[in-house]
């Protein structure tokens, strides 16, 4: 990494790419652990009925597409290709659909990965952003001690530099180390993926 790009920091194209997929992925995961944890319920709740099997077919189906459009958006904006093997067709009525889709060993897996979406989605958003918060947060104290100085005549030993620095470390840390920190924890939700899903992963760009 060059020496320009490094003090670009948190704007750097990349790193702006890596957030939006780290907070987008907090909403669309959490849809997916919602619609799995709940279809769950019900399918199990109205298995007596038939109609359990008919929502569990849904629910997988749901998380079929959803894995996709996962895979999708981290080859997008990560560069990482996460290999989701295609389902099986399956031919005949929707209970013999559903019923295929129940015996298959492949679809317990796949709506685990769609239900730890939530939790990992929220493990990226945190860290994206939790480093976007402190980074601003250091520029309003700068703005805020030029504007006011007499604010910290009497912080941490009567000393205005060693306030604002005090006060700045923390955005500064995150601006730098902010696009590692967000990349890092990007790669690992695509990495739960890839075990759940039993492909592999590659670099795309």
């Amino acid at each position: 990494m060059n020496r320009g790009r490094r003090w670009q920091g948190l704007l750097r194209a990349d790193t702006r790419r890596q957030t939006w997929y780290a907070v987008s992925s907090l909403g669309l995961g959490l849809a997916g652990s919602v619609v799995v944890f709940f279809g769950a319920i019900w399918s199990v709740a109205f298995a007596v009925f038939g109609v359990g099997l008919l929502s569990f077919a849904l629910v997988s189906a749901f998380a079929d597409r959803l894995l996709l459009l996962e895979c999708r958006r981290a080859a997008q904006l990560l560069g990482v290709v996460v290999h989701c093997p295609p389902s099986d067709a399956v031919t005949g009525n929707a209970l013999s659909r559903a019923m295929a889709r129940v015996r298959r060993p492949m679809t317990y897996p796949r709506l685990l990965a769609v239900f730890l979406g939530g939790p990992t989605g929220f493990i990226t958003a945190f860290v994206a952003l939790g480093c976007w918060y402190l980074a601003l947060r250091a520029v309003a104290e700068i703005v805020f001690v030029a504007t006011w100085p007499e604010a910290l005549d009497n912080a941490w030993g009567g000393s205005r530099f060693g306030a604002l620095v005090v006060h700045t470390l923390p955005g500064a840390v995150a601006w730098f180390a902010g696009p590692t920190l967000i990349r890092r924890a990007n790669y690992g939700r695509s990495q739960v993926l890839r075990w759940l899903l039993g492909g592999g992963t590659s670099q795309g760009r």
